[in-house]
């Protein structure tokens, strides 16, 4: 509703059977200041009786299918309608998309928004039909990224979907096809739309996945009966830039399209979350990720003998709840780690008397474990650095390795703090990716978290924590290092 293109009209087309469309189409009238006509269908008319009956609602030279919760951005409806002022012989204007999860939140982009040339352009529509014969993929996008002229709409939607050959799942991938036998394709590099992916949506259901196995094979016929004049070469496509297609007749550029997509699907499989819907799924494919593989597994023995020295590391574990569940958490994570501690120091509520349990030191937890820390960490001469933790946390299997790794790597530092996530139901979620050391970040908000890693003797030299400072008492240790010893510290 907020377009910088004032000459539009909005209709919805209810097909719902409840009035939430009804209430809500009222409500963003109210709020936007702008008319929106609404219009319910007598009767559920399905998702391309309802395409047809927005169409016959629409009195507008131009057209835009606006699907499901797709999001337009401000420009679109300016910038695809001064593509059609100006260029006569174009019968389809697209725009790059996002992608985003049902949360608002970015996926990686992939070979179905990925840009066909360098800069905004017009393609040779004749062209395009041998690279879609190639690559029988929507790689131009969905409705919600393409505006038509109502002419070309009024005599194909009807002749694409009769019955017994109606297109559903591929009607917009048939309609481009069918347009680039009559002009040319305008494709804008600008991203002006955003397209959401999720389980539920309609082109991601059982049904449409196999309309769309069907429907691929009426899409090759189509395809194989093209006539009219043939590319420059196979797999290239006449194109200009936008900026230079003024005039007729025109002097194209040629592109070599096939290649491009074919380099752009060779990479795809090395690639994270590429085909995830979500956030989440993405998250945790990456994740999976973070670790070493096995042949690399076999070779750290040797790997860690090649180091300057390997540094001793004891994790220190608060429990302050007393919770012998989470402090299992923390304490398994700790048993898998690809580079062992020295030893494990746990502070814990639950804890009546002090006890060795192999390389797991239990001891009473004190009233203030900040003043405790400083009476038990000057004495722990075999430790070289100690790693604050809370019991519930859970280390990824290579962290205390690549703790280890940057410690030998950059001998300056005195502190380290990481990226970390949430445990929801026992899966990784949230993530917080926090940048390298921002002094004037540090001064507004303590950003660093609270799983610190300090150098011993640094904290011996610097008088241990501050228990004045509370909770902030190794942010404030962390502050002091970096006076002492400058921001490379940490």
């Amino acid at each position: 509703m907020t377009q910088a293109y004032g000459n539009f009209e909005v209709i919805v087309c209810d097909d719902s059977r409840g009035d939430e469309i009804e209430q809500a189409v009222l409500t963003l009238s109210e709020r936007s200041g702008k008319a929106v006509r609404y219009v319910r269908n007598p009767q559920p008319l399905g998702y391309i009786g309802n395409l047809q009956a927005c169409l016959a609602q629409a009195r507008g030279e131009y057209i835009k299918f606006l699907m499901e919760d797709d999001q337009l951005l401000p420009d679109i409806l300016a910038q695809q309608t001064q593509v059609f002022i100006e260029q006569p012989d174009v019968n389809l204007v697209l725009a790059q998309r996002l992608f985003w999860d049902a949360d608002d939140l970015q996926l990686p982009s992939r070979l179905e928004n990925t840009a066909l040339s360098p800069a905004s352009g017009l393609f040779k529509g004749e062209d395009l039909l041998a690279i879609c014969e190639n690559f029988p993929v929507n790689f131009f996008g969905g409705f919600s990224s393409a505006m038509f002229r109502r002419s070309d709409l009024l005599e194909l939607l009807p002749a694409l979907t009769q019955p017994g050959h109606c297109f559903v799942a591929s009607l917009d991938l048939a309609l481009y096809i069918c347009l680039f036998r009559r002009g040319s394709l305008a494709m804008l590099n600008n991203v002006l739309s955003i397209e959401r992916l999720y389980p539920e949506r309609m082109n991601r259901q059982q049904a449409m996945k196999d309309a769309a196995e069907t429907e691929m094979e009426w899409l090759v016929q189509m395809l194989k009966a093209r006539s009219g004049e043939s590319a420059p070469a196979p797999g290239w496509v006449r194109y200009l830039p936008l900026d230079k297609a003024c005039g007729l007749p025109r002097e194209w550029d040629e592109l070599p399209l096939s290649r491009t997509l074919g380099n752009k699907q060779t990479t795809q499989p090395w690639r994270v979350g590429i085909a995830s819907d979500s956030f989440t799924q993405l998250y945790t494919e990456w994740l999976s990720c973070r670790t070493l593989p096995e042949p690399q597994k076999k070779l750290l023995a040797d790997t860690l003998a090649g180091w300057a020295w390997q540094p001793k590391i004891v994790p220190v574990v608060i429990d302050e709840q007393g919770s012998s569940a989470m402090l299992g958490i923390t304490l398994r994570s700790l048993e898998e780690q690809l580079y062992a501690p020295e030893l494990t120091l746990v502070l814990s509520a639950a804890c009546t008397e002090a006890s060795l349990d192999g390389k797991v030191f239990h001891l009473p937890l004190a009233d203030d474990w900040r003043e405790q820390l400083n009476g038990l960490l000057p004495q722990l001469e075999g430790g070289d650095w100690f790693y604050l933790l809370r019991a519930g946390d859970r280390l990824r299997e290579p962290a205390l390795l690549v703790l280890a790794e940057r410690i030998v790597a950059q001998p300056a530092i005195r502190c380290a703090y990481s990226d970390e996530g949430a445990l929801r139901d026992g899966e990784s979620a949230g993530p917080v990716f926090r940048p390298d050391f921002n002094l004037d970040l540090m001064r507004s908000y303590p950003y660093v978290g609270r799983a610190l890693a300090f150098q011993r003797k640094g904290f011996v030299e610097l008088g241990g924590f501050d228990v004045v400072q509370g909770e902030l008492a190794p942010q404030d240790l962390l502050w002091r290092m970096v006076e002492s010893d400058g921001t490379s510290a940490i």
